[in-house]
């Protein structure tokens, strides 16, 4: 988006830098600079403009947000204001790559870089939970990583505040695949054991990739509640840290009651397990370094490739037998046609008579 002065490119104040960071059902986030400074702006769609609701969660945004702004691992909100006709966030720019970025350039992790970066998020969501929030849209794409090993919320647009009357009882917003059974039913009583359920999925995810009960993303909705109902947490193949999966098991069942009940006991336990490392924000910061690695290294190949595909090849020699054989072969029909073209002129006997002058 761009305020009225399209050429200038700005959003109110800011001036918008490049193309946009991201884009979703609700808005999307441009990086934008002031007095030199980076920030990251959020625009809502304007076609949600009209929307009450959504509106009154955009602003709610940026209250929880500032309610939170002496957590480190929640993005700082700077302003709110309304231009061009949109509402717009102004909040933190934060450097790095997402959770989900990191699995698809990077691959599954190892448990004990799994378990550094869960754990940051749970004792992130400690003060959160305290608070009576309950984030609901905990996902690989909403969580940051910062080059000094910082896990970030980014997005808390669809968090409940259970003081609050913005999301109706019994309505279920947030991303399927990353719900609660409780929450995927719409069900009346949800708490932080919900967010609990999320960080058991997202575990699962950074230690094999997939989802914990085999779901991709292309699924009905019905065919989503059975089976994180009544379906068991896949054994991970050759996976040898069985403690890590019995506590990934703990955190996905069904119930709320049977789960672990609070992210100050989640992160306990997970304290408790062998892969567990107190330099967790270290593991992180050089999971990105190394990601970064290998990003460079496959850009260098690409470009060592097109080089040699541009370098002129020396032609293959051509066999000069075949050449020979080849013009010959050509002279002698010449020769052919032309003895013809004579014979039909002047005659057989003419035509002897000058090949008997050419040898006397």
């Amino acid at each position: 988006m761009a305020s009225k002065n399209s050429q200038a490119k700005m959003i109110g104040d800011y001036q918008i830098k490049g193309r946009p960071l991201g884009s979703g059902g609700m808005a999307t986030v441009h990086l934008v600079t002031k007095d030199n400074k980076e920030f990251a702006a959020k625009v809502l769609h304007k076609h949600l403009m009209r929307e009450r609701k959504t509106v009154e969660r955009f602003k709610q945004e940026y209250n929880i947000g500032t309610s939170m702004k002496r957590s480190p691992a929640f993005v700082k909100m700077i302003d709110l204001f309304k231009d061009d006709g949109c509402w717009i966030i102004i909040m933190e720019y934060v450097p790095g790559c997402t959770v989900h970025d990191l699995l698809n350039k990077f691959g599954r992790l190892s448990p004990k870089e799994a378990i550094a970066i869960t754990y940051e998020l749970a004792e992130a969501l400690t003060p959160f939970h305290a608070k009576n929030y309950i984030h609901r849209d905990l996902k690989p794409c909403n969580l940051m990583l910062t080059p000094a090993g910082q896990v970030k919320i980014m997005d808390y647009g669809v968090t409940r505040d259970l003081g609050a009357n913005i999301t109706k009882t019994g309505t279920t917003i947030g991303t399927p695949l990353y719900m609660a059974p409780e929450q995927i039913c719409g069900s009346k009583k949800i708490d932080g054991r919900s967010d609990i359920y999320s960080l058991g999925l997202i575990l699962y995810r950074l230690v094999t990739r997939k989802d914990a009960h085999g779901m991709t993303n292309s699924f009905e909705f019905i065919d989503l509640v059975e089976t994180r109902m009544k379906k068991d947490v896949k054994e991970i193949k050759n996976f040898e840290d069985k403690e890590l999966l019995d506590f990934i098991k703990k955190s996905l069942t069904p119930k709320p009651e049977n789960r672990i009940p609070n992210t100050k006991e989640f992160c306990e336990l997970l304290n408790k397990l062998t892969n567990y490392s107190t330099s967790r924000k270290k593991l992180i910061k050089n999971l990105l370094i190394s990601m970064e690695k290998n990003i460079q290294a496959k850009k260098d190949a690409r470009k060592q490739a097109k080089i040699e595909k541009t370098i002129v090849q020396p032609k293959t020699p051509v066999n000069i037998q075949t050449k020979l054989k080849k013009w010959s072969l050509i002279a002698g029909l010449s020769a052919c046609a032309a003895s013809g073209a004579a014979i039909y002129f002047m005659g057989w006997s003419k035509f002897f008579d000058v090949i008997k002058s050419l040898f006397n």
